[in-house]
Parts: structure tokens; C-alpha cells; sequence
């Protein structure tokens, strides 16, 4: 069910008014079922492997804390975490490996050995296998203790917000909110939750579904698009991707926070990054914080690593030797994060090429620091620190067009079209409203971005939605009028639109 469908925006005032009339005893099992049945709405029978994925880690989970010997230990939470990632490869993994196969036996003159199958993965089985795993991985690690009751361990996987699109929740994080008492309503928190999906609803609506129009027509090749209109679709979707997720992100926040619960943040200000690690460290960081602490630290901390690491000394440069378990945590993190976004070529690419830029910075970052000391270059300088925030940017969107595109060869394609063709001439003469917008939405989208822009700069140094709630009556219905009459007046909807889904839905 869609955040921004006409039936969630009703199954959410009536949900959160039978929550709230509810003795609180009861509110637990009702928010759980009432997350199945927004998982269900589409399809019911996705809703299928997400119980299983629940039964799985709820009973290797209560196993695991009754089991005492290391080695037992280690086999069960093993078995665990290849049954629950057994559903996530199959549904979205198959088909990739088939084709990949079916191609190589051609080139050997064998048959392809595995069929392709028409499989439809469950919306949100990428981020809900993960949290369960890092449950799973947490009471192992015995960070946290097995949750008892199948209703809360059920609406710890299944919470609706969330479930589709994370965030990626901890069980030191939400489980413990979820044991306690259920939340008494409060007035103050319900506005400053609205207050937070309205701004994503905005993200969404006005800005990301306006240029998604006009990326998907230079990106997909519906209108071509050269040159300069290839780079601005290029720039373009960076703000489409963010909108959009971010988007999804605070309604999902303003939406839990309604009924009393706090999910963690996922972004805070990635396009202000100087570095294209400390990007990574604002964006979607609870995917960042999972691969950190569950496949990162374990790969940093491997005997054989740091012993190949400590015999590499006597023969490469010691800063090399000294990282080799670094790099190679680095690398298999990235070509899983990029192979967990999406099953092709394009998305690995997209992924080592991050892993290479973070692994070039941590080696050589220190290095070009002390160079540009030497060279008296101003450093701490403010147009320094400009020109560090847009080469991040730059270099962000030149991994986005790996991103966007539906293949390698497509993404090769776009590369070949940023140069040449259209000139910057393109940006005003009109060219670019041939490719589905026209200059009423490019004027709107702009000025959605300038809000935009204008107000998250203005959240670093004072919490907004905490701010509005805490003024007069008038202005505080000054601000919700205009924000509601923004979005009827510039959201994408109504005759002749189709509803696009929140592009993190895809994986």
C-alpha cells in the first residue's frame, strides 16, 4: 500500500484512532495486525515469507539463548542465516545467476542449465531479511535478549511503516520501544509527527515524481538526450533519488512517531558531504550502520587476515600492509551493497566503483593532506571546503548513472552521450522541455529544491519540527494551510497521472 494512495492516507486516520481508543494492553497485537494487513493489501501472498522469515529468527533466536557451546553456537546461527537469506537469493537472485549462466554455456556451446522463472520478489524482502538477520546476529552476539512474545518479535519485522522501505531497524533500537507499555496519545507529538510526513509527502509529490518525468526520458531512451541534457537529467535524479527516499524516510518517521514510536534517521545532509565516506555516513545510514557492524568489523577482526596483513610487512609499504584487511572489507562490502540494490552488472559496477573511491581515500587521503600542507593550499578555507562538497557531488553522479540505468551497457551508453550533442545552450532554449516537462514544472521543481535546500540547511541549527509546533495557533495553521494547499496545488496526481512508487521499493 502506498504512502501517498487515497486508501493508506484512510487506513491511517482510522488506525490511529482505533490505537488510541484501545486499552493499552491491546494495542500491541492490533498495530501488529494492522501492519500485516498494509503488507497483505497488494498481494497476501508475500505476506507468507515474511511470517516465515519471522518464524525462522524467532525460533533459531529462543534456540541460540538456551544453547551454551561456542561451536553449536556458531553452527545455528550459520543454519539461520542461510535459511533466512534463502527466500532474498532465490527471489531476486535466480534469475541473475540463470541468465549469467545460460550466457557462459553459450560461449562453451553447452546447454544453459537453469530455466528462468517468472518470480515477483515481496516488496521490502531486501531491507525485512536484514533486519531479522541483525536480530538474529545481536542475540548470538548476546547484545540483546530473545524477544518471548511472538506479537512484539511480529511487529518488530512487520512494522508497516518501515517494512516496505526501511529504515533498517535495530533490536536494540525498536525492540526495547516495543516492550514497553504502549504510548498515551499526545497531542504535541502527533503534530510534530504529521509535521515530518507532510515534509517527505512534499519530497515526494512535488519535487522527486516531477523529475522522475524527465529523467526517465533522457535515462530510458524514450527521447534520447545528449550533452548537456544528458548531464542535467544526470544532476537531475540525484535530486530525484533523495527526494524520494528521503521522502519515504520522514513519512515513515512521522508515521511511527504518531504512534509513539522513533525510528532511526537515514539521512543528514549527504550532498553537504566533502568526502565521499562521510556521504556514505548520511546516507541510508541504518544500510551503512548493518554492513559496518555485521560484515565490515567481522572481516576487520579475521586472524587470517590480519596475520597475512602482519607477513605482508617484510615486503610492500607498511600503510598497505597495515590495511590489507581493510581493503578486503571494503571490497566484499561494496560489491554486496551494490549487489543488494539491484540484480545486475550496472549495480555491482556502481558498487565496487564506491568501495574503490573510499578505499583510494583511505589510503591516500592522509597522504594528499600532508601535500597540500606543504603546499601551504588553504585546507579550512571555506572555497576549499566548497570546491571538496562538489567534486563528492560530481563524483556521486557519476556513480548514479551506473545506478539509473537498466544495464551496464546502458549506463556505457549514457557516458557516450554526456559528451557532445546538446551544448549548454540546451539548459535555456527550450531544449529541455522536449522531454516531458514543461517550463511550469521545471519552475516548480526548482523551486521545490531552493525549500527544500533551504530548510534542511536551517534543521542544522534548529530543530523545525519542534520549532513550528511551539508557536502561536496562528502561525502554526499559517504553516499546515500553506504546506496542504502546496501540495494540492503542485503534487503530482489526478487525471492522466500513474502513480509511481517509491523507487526503493525495487529492492
Amino acid at each position: 500500500m502506498q504512502f501517498t494512495s487515497l486508501p493508506f492516507a484512510a487506513f491511517l486516520c482510522g488506525a490511529a484512532a482505533v490505537f488510541f481508543l484501545l486499552p493499552p494492553a491491546a494495542r500491541r497485537l492490533f498495530l501488529a495486525a494492522a501492519s500485516l494487513f498494509v503488507y497483505c493489501y497488494p498481494s497476501p501472498w508475500q505476506g507468507a515469507f515474511l511470517l516465515l522469515s519471522v518464524a525462522l529468527t524467532y525460533g533459531g533466536a529462543r534456540l541460540l539463548d538456551r544453547t551454551e557451546g561456542p561451536r553449536t553456537r556458531r553452527l545455528l546461527l550459520a543454519a539461520g542465516a542461510v535459511l533466512n537469506l534463502a527466500f532474498l537469493l532465490f527471489f531476486k537472485y535466480y534469475n541473475f545467476a540463470a541468465q549469467n549462466l545460460a550466457a557462459l554455456c553459450g560461449l562453451l556451446g553447452l546447454a544453459a542449465p537453469l530455466p528462468a522463472l517468472a518470480l515477483v520478489a515481496p516488496v521490502g524482502i531486501s531491507f525485512y531479511t536484514f533486519q531479522s538477520l541483525g536480530y538474529l546476529v545481536d542475540v548470538y552476539r548476546r547484545q540483546t535478549q530473545p524477544e518471548r512474545n511472538i506479537v512484539t518479535y511480529t511487529l518488530f519485522v512487520a512494522f508497516f511503516p518501515q517494512v516496505q522501505a526501511g529504515p533498517i531497524s535495530r533490536s536494540t533500537s525498536l525492540l526495547p520501544q516495543l516492550r514497553s507499555p504502549a504510548p498515551a496519545f499526545d497531542g504535541k507529538r502527533v503534530e510534530r509527527s504529521l509535521l515530518l510526513a507532510g515534509w517527505g509527502l512534499f519530497k515526494k509529490l512535488v519535487i522527486a515524481d516531477r523529475l522522475a518525468i524527465f529523467v526517465g526520458n533522457v535515462f530510458d531512451g524514450h527521447a534520447g538526450g545528449t550533452g548537456a541534457v544528458a548531464v542535467a537529467a544526470v544532476v537531475l535524479f540525484a535530486f530525484q533519488m533523495y527526494c524520494d527516499f528521503s521522502g519515504y524516510t520522514a513519512m515513515a518517521l512521522g508515521i511511527a512517531g504518531l504512534f509513539g514510536y522513533r525510528l532511526d534517521p537515514n539521512f543528514q545532509l549527504p550532498y553537504f558531504s566533502g568526502t565521499i565516506p562521510e556521504f556514505w555516513r548520511r546516507w541510508h545510514m541504518t544500510l551503512g550502520s548493518w554492513f559496518r557492524d555485521y560484515l565490515f568489523y567481522p572481516i576487520l577482526r579475521n586472524r587470517r587476515l590480519n596475520r597475512l596483513a602482519k607477513a605482508a610487512r617484510k615486503t610492500l609499504p607498511k600503510t598497505l600492509a597495515n590495511n590489507i584487511p581493510v581493503v578486503v572489507g571494503l571490497v566484499v562490502v561494496w560489491f554486496c551493497t551494490g549487489f543488494w540494490h539491484g540484480t545486475g552488472w550496472n549495480y555491482i559496477v556502481w558498487g565496487l566503483y564506491h568501495g574503490l573511491l573510499i578505499i583510494l581515500s583511505t589510503l591516500a587521503g592522509p597522504w594528499l593532506k600532508k601535500r597540500g600542507q606543504a603546499l601551504g593550499l588553504p585546507l579550512e578555507g571555506r572555497a576549499f571546503a566548497l570546491f571538496r562538497v562538489v567534486r563528492t557531488f560530481a563524483l556521486v553522479c557519476v556513480g548514479y548513472v551506473f545506478f539509473r540505468s537498466a544495464s551496464l551497457g546502458a549506463a556505457l551508453g549514457l557516458f557516450a552521450r554526456l559528451w557532445g550533442g546538446a551544448g549548454p545552450a540546451a539548459l535555456w532554449d527550450g531544449t529541455l522541455l522536449q522531454y516531458g516537462l514543461d517550463g511550469a514544472d521545471f519552475a516548480v521543481a526548482l523551486a521545490g529544491l531552493a525549500v527544500l535546500f533551504a530548510v534542511e540547511f536551517a534543521q542544522r541549527k534548529r530543530d523545525l519540527l519542534a520549532w513550528v509546533p511551539a508557536q502561536r495557533r496562528l502561525v502554526r495553521w499559517a504553516v499546515y494551510l500553506v504546506g496542504i494547499l502546496v501540495l494540492l496545488v503542485f503534487g503530482m496526481y489526478g487525471e492522466g497521472y500513474v502513480e509511481k512508487p517509491f523507487l526503493y521499493f525495487q529492492f
